[in-house]
């Protein structure tokens, strides 16, 4: 897997990268690993935090409420990670 990690002004952000050449169940793990990820960050930092979706290219983020990234167009939410440990699901990948 190709994770990138870095913490800057506005958090915590993770990106996991998937190759087209990968099998769906790669993509399927890291979703799961950025939800636990994403659950550990949010209680630790006392923040709520993003777990979203890119189409083309395929990419996974981990990112904190109020990172300028999740105003992008192609970005679609997947769940939202609050401090208190609510994990909310989106049935259908909800842009932010």
């Amino acid at each position: 897997m190709c994770i990138t990690t870095a913490t800057n002004e506005y958090g915590y952000y993770w990106r996991y990268d998937h190759s087209p050449d990968e099998p769906d169940e790669t993509l399927e793990a890291a979703i799961m690993m950025a939800v636990d990820v994403a659950a550990n960050e949010a209680r630790n930092a006392a923040k709520t935090y993003y777990v979203t979706i890119t189409i083309s290219p395929t990419a996974l983020y981990i990112l904190p409420a109020g990172h300028p990234e999740l105003s992008r167009l192609a970005m679609n939410v997947m769940f939202e990670l609050t401090p208190k440990g609510k994990v909310v699901q989106r049935k259908r990948p909800a842009r932010h």
